[in-house]
């Protein structure tokens, strides 16, 4: 679930004195500490778009103060174009695209990487791909001329295809002994069945069946120019940095028409606790989710502030509740996991099996807390300070900054869609959370799913008045 959470989830909690004594009750802070200053705006970096004749899109922001320079390589497609009967491919197909050209092998693009001071990383999601590398300012020419190698002349050697599958293979087997990859590709098949949104991994179908011609079919109409976005992130010179891109992507053509992409899906949202057997279990994972707004929609910081209160960082209401109140779970937490074509808000815990009743009927309580019992005002300041302090810090990171970037332009948002959002955040009253709050966050719009052992928590969640089923078979 690579796109959660554009706020709550940059890596950074700011836990600020005032929020410490106003949410937990704690014993004030020592007198004499300087007061917490005025909330301010957060304004989008200066970004220098070009696009190239053959439709390619380049964002180049430049940050002088360190040398080295973040590269991001995003195309729009991703596992939303794969074949029916091959869910999961195109996260096969970035990792092998990466381990041969008509003119490098695995060991040259490696080293290549390496000697630039970085690592290659190729990835997939469901509504892209995309290549990533951090590399020093002086070698930045280098990591260009790399990246328009691997986009445009990928071989797919079969022998790299069959490491690379076996991989996958010892990978997937090894997930499915995680609670939270069953949890996950439990509620995602029952949210989105039928659509690629669904997909979490690739099958074991999928790296049992998967050949070099159907990876090099989805490369070609995954890798082309007027689908793909670079952008670079750090210290350089734009004139110089541009010629190099367009000394290395100029010849690249798409081939044959586009694809269509993958249409907006149905979410499957129907109050009903799933339980995926897991014998012998000593603890419970639960993900409690509903239907969320997507970027696109103005509601959408509004309900990412209104989640941050309820349940991101240790301040929030539910980590008080179910962890420092009740101690049943060590580190609950909430996000909001957005895609170009749908969103999911949802609450993770892992609790002990005896109480596993017990912190649903909780979480519940808190989820319809958050209508019935407003957001106090310094609950509200506190919400913001750790929305914008959290965006505030991770504008300072390279590798965040393209992230962040990438996100808006795969959901199809403008490169300083950031503006907009923050000052919807700023301004957002006590009244804007209560709304976002009952629309989306209301308990009656829940699902959950629940993996542990039936027979030791089958009973304990009947007290949520949920309906119960086993979940479908998703593998």
């Amino acid at each position: 679930m690579k796109t959660l959470r554009i706020f709550s989830c940059l890596g950074v909690v700011l836990l600020l004195a005032g929020s410490l004594k106003a949410q937990s009750g704690t014993s004030a802070l020592p007198a004499g500490l300087p007061p917490l200053g005025p909330l301010h705006g957060i304004v989008s970096p200066k970004i220098d778009k070009f696009q190239l004749a053959n439709g390619m899109q380049i964002w180049l922001v430049r940050r002088p103060l360190f040398p080295k320079v973040a590269f991001t390589l995003l195309l729009r497609g991703g596992d939303s174009q794969d074949p029916v009967a091959l869910p999961g491919l195109a996260q096969l197909m970035a990792q092998v695209a990466t381990k041969g050209t008509t003119t490098r092998s695995a060991s040259k693009i490696a080293d290549a990487a390496q000697l630039a001071g970085g690592t290659l990383a190729a990835s997939a999601d469901v509504d892209s791909v995309r290549l990533e590398i951090d590399s020093l300012s002086d070698d930045a020419s280098a990591v260009v001329a790399l990246l328009g190698d691997v986009s445009q002349h990928a071989t797919f050697p079969e022998d790299e295809l069959a490491s690379a599958k076996a991989s996958a293979k010892n990978q997937l087997l090894g997930k499915e002994g995680q609670p939270h990859f069953l949890a996950e590709r439990a509620l995602l098949g029952t949210f989105y069945s039928g659509s690629p949104y669904r997909i979490v991994s690739p099958s074991l179908a999928t790296l049992q069946n998967a050949a070099g011609d159907d990876l090099k079919t989805l490369y070609r109409q995954t890798f082309r120019p007027d689908r793909a976005l670079l952008i670079a992130v750090g210290q350089f010179e734009p004139a110089e940095m541009l010629a190099q891109i367009r000394k290395n992507f100029n010849a690249w053509k798409a081939s044959g028409p586009p694809v269509p992409l993958a249409g907006e899906p149905q979410p499957r949202a129907d109050h009903t606790v799933y339980i995926v057997e897991r014998p012998r279990s000593v603890q419970t994972t639960m993900l409690i989710a509903a239907p969320a707004p997507t970027l696109h929609d103005p509601d959408e910081p509004l309900l990412q502030l209104a989640n941050t209160i309820y349940g991101s960082g240790f301040g929030s209401r539910l980590m008080k509740n179910i962890r420092e109140d009740k101690g049943y779970s060590y580190h609950p937490g909430s996000g909001i996991e957005t895609f170009r074509w749908g969103a999911i808000v949802q609450t993770h815990e892992d609790v002990r099996n005896a109480v596993t009743g017990a912190s649903l009927e909780q979480t519940l309580l808190e989820l319809n807390g958050m209508a019935a019992h407003p957001p106090s005002a310094q609950e509200l300041l506190n919400g913001k300070r750790q929305l914008l302090g959290g965006v505030a810090v991770a504008l300072h990171s390279r590798t965040k900054l393209a992230d962040m970037l990438g996100a808006f332009w795969v959901q199809q948002e403008p490169a300083d869609f950031l503006d907009a959002q923050m000052a919807t955040v700023q301004k957002a009253t006590i009244a804007d959370v209560q709304r976002v709050s009952a629309k989306y966050l209301a308990a009656d719009k829940m699902t959950v799913v629940a993996v542990g052992e039936k027979s030791v928590i089958q009973d304990q969640l009947k007290s949520s008045g949920m309906k119960i089923e086993d979940a479908p078979n998703f593998r």
